[in-house]
């Protein structure tokens, strides 16, 4: 619910029509588990997962435990993203010159009420998620 509120609030100038109504927010998390499930079977060992809730809560274990999966060293830079001077060029570039943070998660719960209708399939993807990535193993 957090993703999809968030990309519904975001003014993408073009090619994000999907999510302009949560109708199509939901038909695009359907077909990116689908996409997702497709690439897990063939490649059960090669994809790398990693859960936003889990990055926010304990950023320094899931940055290493990504830098392991691909074998790389880490340096300091690696666990202060936000100190980066490198362009982003995506919606979320002032968001990404600030510090990891457990602020957005559950944010999406305030417009609960006005989602009521969606609560059924959010939930399904949800549940959907968790199951393909693990994300709470």
């Amino acid at each position: 619910m957090d993703n999809g509120v968030s990309v519904f609030r975001q003014f993408f100038s073009e090619g994000h029509e999907y999510s302009y109504a949560f109708e199509g927010i939901i038909f695009y998390w359907q077909g990116y588990i689908a996409l997702m499930q497709h690439w897990q079977s063939l490649f059960p060992d090669s994809i790398y997962n990693m859960s936003y809730e889990r990055l926010a809560k304990e950023p320094h274990i899931s940055i290493q435990s990504l830098l392991d999966y691909c074998q790389l060293d880490s340096e300091p830079a690696c666990f202060r993203p936000e100190t980066s001077n490198r362009p982003v060029l995506t919606p979320s570039a002032a968001q990404v010159r600030k510090p990891i943070s457990v602020s957005a998660i559950g944010s999406g719960l305030k417009y609960k009420n006005h989602l009521k209708v969606h609560l059924p399939k959010l939930a399904l993807i949800r549940k959907k998620t968790e199951e393909i990535f693990a994300l709470y193993q």
